[in-house]
């Protein structure tokens, strides 16, 4: 739990793991350069790190349509890296 006055940012190592391939802005290299940066300028001394957790069904059905979660699911079952 972060308190007034404190950052937080939400990060996990397995945030590496997401390389949705070569044509697109995010991969691996870029995160962890990101946050090498934020490390080396002292922005974690102030900030404290939240370990991310599952988002409940009812959250997502809030912000996203039944047709893309669903399109979404398949994907996911089938490996694919992108929607």
């Amino acid at each position: 739990m972060v308190s007034m006055g404190e950052t937080g940012l939400v990060w996990s190592s397995r945030y590496l793991e997401h390389a949705p391939g070569p044509h697109y802005p995010e991969r691996p290299e870029r995160l962890s350069g990101i946050y090498r940066r934020l490390e080396r300028a002292g922005v974690f001394r102030n900030t404290k790190i939240i370990e991310p957790t599952a988002a409940d069904l009812s959250l997502i059905e809030r912000v996203h349509s039944p047709e893309y979660i669903e399109r979404f699911r398949q994907r996911c079952e089938r490996g694919l890296p992108y929607i």
